[in-house]
């Protein structure tokens, strides 16, 4: 494919997706699309005919624990659906111009807003609905992915407490019944969609402030598009936040047009009532070899006994008699030794930790997993949960993380991360990376280790010697120093062609690495330097000088080991 067919957006056409702007009387029809993509032959009638069918504007659900403001202020003429169907932008009577805030998975920007838990309480969050529309999608969503992040504090100084920025959490997505519509001229062309997230991963959230901040992804090119909160007669509605992808960094979202912040409308949902709950997330595993201290390690070995402590959440009321324990039956190969704990009461936003033992029988297979069942019960209530627990240490650690989507034409692009327990001091290091993506001349590829220090290992095959880089695809390969540069290389079969590198010497030279610990994390980032192609981080792998150990070993010996594939070591 040529570049023109590559460019997408004109030059400056991330300061427009910052905000949309909408029309005002003196606007030219190119000044009101500056926000859009260039109307389509056709989509007029297709909205007609969309429009014909009403449909109930969207309610809150019956869990609902924090709405953030009104989607609706009033009602769009020859619009579909029920009275109070319309999201107005008051450009007539408060001077405001824009529709909605650009916050698309493809332009890297996203949005936040802030909720608090108050004092006292605990919020198990398990889910989310945010609202977003792409012009003249019809009552169909077009809508395709929700990315979602909750923060401790301010985006950007806060820590993240539950989410990311590339996985898609949204499990349904429709047509909310509502319009973003302008009070001076309104229309039918915007209808909003409603998108649930599954957060039910999230930790209980004590009481305090915090940010959700999130991205949505759709099919068409218009956005998508975050309505704001709509008050009648204000034009100041909260204090959401939008980050801007090329200077990254956070701020106000504010109206273009009267310069006031806005807020976004979201619901959260949670237990509906007094509930219990095992923060599995924040358990702990001690283990131990009292006949070899030295394999007290942090990874679980056949023979060792195991201490566990884990928190048990109170929230939305209070419990007494409270009691953990360790469910039956048993996982085979797995004996408790200490099975329950008396809590006691537990007040509505009040945590206690239950603490167990457990021992691994010297016969369990190495390399494999078990599922350590829980209950609380209490005079009020129950609750279940577990804890999966791997026997053994894999010899080269893995990623947790993958595969996982990379952004296209985002400069950010996305991390994945290996975590590495045994502490060896590196004299080389090699890294085999495998990703599947058209136009890998998009790429770049960067390491860094736990000491900070950042190796790029591609960088844009093909640039500068071609505008666009190499147009073969997906990458299989291992980098090492001493291989051949591999920039140059590309297959003249072009975009119907794998990348044909499987050995290549590195951007920077790996050994920027050597003296360094392997103790940690170590972080592969990959980023998408154009538009159009996208694809994905499937795998991979850090292969170090000296070789990692695997660690499965008998506490206290005596009994053969078997690993998992069934062979001896």
């Amino acid at each position: 494919m040529s570049k023109l067919s590559r460019l997408g957006h004109p030059p400056g056409a991330a300061l427009v997706a910052a905000c949309v702007t909408a029309a005002i009387a003196s606007a030219t029809v190119h000044a009101q699309q500056l926000d859009e993509a260039p109307w389509r032959p056709g989509a007029k009638a297709q909205l007609t005919a969309d429009a014909a069918a009403p449909r109930a504007i969207w309610q809150p659900p019956a869990n609902a624990i924090y709405d953030n403001g009104p989607l609706t202020s009033g009602t769009a003429p020859g619009c579909s659906g029920d009275a109070g169907n319309a999201s107005i932008l008051q450009d007539a009577a408060l001077a405001m111009s824009t529709f909605g805030a650009g916050h698309a998975v493809s332009s890297g920007f996203r949005v936040a807003d802030d909720f608090v838990v108050p004092g006292g309480q605990t919020w198990n969050v398990t889910g989310a609905n945010f609202f977003a529309y792409q012009t003249g999608s019809g009552a169909t969503s077009t809508i395709n992915a929700v990315n979602v992040r909750i923060w401790n504090g301010v985006p950007g100084t806060g820590t993240v407490v539950c989410g990311d920025t590339t996985t898609n959490r949204m499990d349904a997505t429709a047509a909310s019944g509502v319009f973003r519509t302008l009070e001076s001229g309104p229309d039918c062309t915007r209808p909003v969609m409603v998108q649930h997230v599954d957060l039910s991963a999230c930790p209980p959230l004590g009481s305090g402030t915090y940010w959700i901040d999130w991205q949505t992804g759709g099919s068409l090119a218009s956005g998508p598009w975050a309505p704001p909160i709509v008050i009648a007669g204000q034009a100041t509605t909260g204090n959401a936040m939008q980050f801007e992808p090329t200077a990254a960094t956070w701020g106000p979202l504010l109206d273009t047009g009267s310069g006031t912040t806005q807020g976004l409308p979201f619901v959260l949902e949670g237990p509906s009532g007094p509930a219990l709950a095992f923060d599995t997330a924040a358990a702990m595993l001690t283990d131990s070899c009292a006949a070899n201290p030295a394999q007290d390690n942090g990874v679980v070995e056949p023979g060792e006994t195991v201490d566990i402590a884990v928190p048990v959440h109170a929230t939305g009321g209070n419990f007494t008699n409270v009691v953990a324990s360790l469910a039956l039956p048993a996982p085979g190969s797995v004996v408790y030794v200490v099975s329950s704990a008396n809590l006691g009461t537990l007040n509505a936003g009040q945590s206690a930790t239950a603490h167990f033992q457990i021992r691994v029988e010297k016969s369990f297979t190495c390399l494999s997993d078990f599922t350590l069942p829980l209950a609380v019960t209490s005079n009020e209530g129950s609750a279940t949960g577990s804890i999966d627990v791997t026997v053994g240490a894999p010899a080269s650690p893995a990623p947790a993380d993958v595969p996982v989507a990379i952004p296209d034409n985002n400069p950010t692009g996305i991390s994945s991360t290996i975590a590495v327990t045994q502490n060896l001091t590196l004299t080389d290091l090699q890294v085999r990376v495998r990703a599947t993506h058209t136009w890998v001349g998009d790429l770049i590829v960067q390491l860094t280790s736990p000491a900070g220090t950042t190796v790029t290992l591609l960088d844009r095959p093909g640039v500068p010697a071609t505008t666009n880089g190499c147009n073969n695809n997906d990458l299989d390969l291992t980098f090492a120093d001493g291989q051949s540069d591999p920039e140059a290389v590309c297959d003249t079969a072009g975009t119907g062609a794998a990348w044909p590198v499987t050995d290549a010497g590195p951007t920077q030279p790996l050994s920027a690495f050597d003296g360094q610990s392997t103790l940690g994390n170590w972080v592969l980032t990959i980023s998408d330097h154009a538009n159009i192609d996208t694809g994905t981080l499937v795998d991979w792998e850090l292969i170090p000088t000296p070789a990692f150990e695997g660690g499965c070993e008998v506490c206290g010996g005596l009994a053969d080991l078997i690993f998992e594939d069934g062979f001896e070591p």
